[in-house]
């Protein structure tokens, strides 16, 4: 395994961009920074994550499940998600689905500990159903949800959890989530607004592979980024950190 201090490292204001050689290396800097987030977490308090979905967290969640078993504390930890599609939780196309294969059975993860979205619900329900789970599990600063670690991942469009370029309502919105149609296919799904996202305590993007170097580049520098929803991701008062392959990186 490599050593997990051996990347680039470049600092932005409260942005840290974070270059690894491979997949690998780059899940075992992310399993440190959960690490040490756990421990530094208050005793008796859960540590809660929102999960992204996506080929990329797929294979770290495998990472995590093959060599982070017992290196780090998983009952401490409540898992949310930033988004998911309303599909049923068995469906290929369920984010939930992806993490309970690849993640939650192989580590044994307590049910209790897991606050999924009902995707299976009518998209109106399942985000009225997914508020009241983020008010009663997630501790609130602001009147919204503050995740003590958001994980992202960001698509070639530029959008983030299922927060779509253009899409002002979702982008300026005061709830904590809200349903969302994708801009081709039209599924519906419920989303974390970009406010509750901005309220993390830290934001943590997985990005890899050189077809996203294009769009990386626009949301790091801003170039033509306004309508970009990844580019707004700022917490107002924790830290982003791109965990990114040297793909991604190539343009940077």
């Amino acid at each position: 395994m490599e050593n997990i201090a051996n990347y680039k490292y470049h600092k932005m204001a409260s942005t840290e961009l974070k270059i690894f050689e491979n997949i690998a290396s780059l899940a075992d800097a992310l399993a440190q920074a959960i690490s040490q987030g756990i421990e530094q977490k208050n005793n008796g308090q859960w540590y809660t994550i929102a999960l992204p979905g996506g080929s990329t967290p797929a294979v770290v969640f495998k990472h995590f499940a093959e060599f982070y078993k017992d290196k780090i504390s998983w009952e401490k930890i409540r898992f949310f998600w930033g988004d998911e599609r309303c599909v049923d939780p068995t469906s290929d196309e369920s984010n939930y689905q992806m993490a309970h294969k690849n993640l939650f059975q192989p580590l044994g993860i307590n049910p209790g500990q897991i606050c999924r979205v009902m995707g299976e619900y009518d998209p109106p329900k399942a985000v009225m159903h997914y508020r009241g789970v983020l008010k009663e599990f997630v501790e609130e600063q602001d009147g919204l949800p503050a995740f003590d670690m958001m994980l992202l991942g960001m698509g070639d469009d530029g959008h983030t959890a299922s927060i779509f370029p253009h899409d002002k309502k979702i982008l300026s919105s005061l709830n904590s989530c809200d349903v969302t149609t994708h801009p081709q296919s039209g599924q519906r799904r419920v989303t974390l607004t970009l406010p509750t996202i901005n309220n993390s305590r830290k934001v943590c993007f997985l990005v890899t592979g050189s077809a996203k170097a294009p769009m990386l580049k626009r949301v790091i520098t801003g170039e033509n980024a306004n309508h970009l929803p990844a580019y707004h991701v700022k917490p107002h008062s924790g830290t982003t950190d791109w965990y990114i392959d040297r793909g991604a990186a190539s343009m940077i």
